[in-house]
């Protein structure tokens, strides 16, 4: 058996994959460690995967985040709108 020298963020990444005993999404990690992606996947589970402790796979996701532009829209409804309720009230 090799002695394997782990970063503590490392470490922490590896308990906590062991409590989940399952696939996760990095994202979902990165929220349940308090984490940035960036830093999750250089320091951390690059160095896992380097010593074999832990395994990635890549996949391209399209995620659609609304604009504050839309959500102002949301709240308060489409400019046209907003002028026909002003006229009409």
């Amino acid at each position: 058996m090799k002695n394997i020298t782990l970063a503590e963020i490392s470490l922490n990444v590896l308990k906590e994959l062991k409590k989940i005993g399952k696939s996760i999404q990095a994202k979902n990690l990165c929220s349940k460690l308090g984490l940035e992606y960036e830093i999750l996947m250089t320091q951390a589970v690059y160095g896992l995967q380097q010593n074999g402790l832990a395994s990635y796979t890549e996949e391209y996701v399209t995620e659609l985040v609304a604009s504050s532009e839309l959500k102002s829209y949301i709240n308060n409804g489409l400019p046209e709108r907003q002028v026909t309720n002003r006229i009409t009230n």
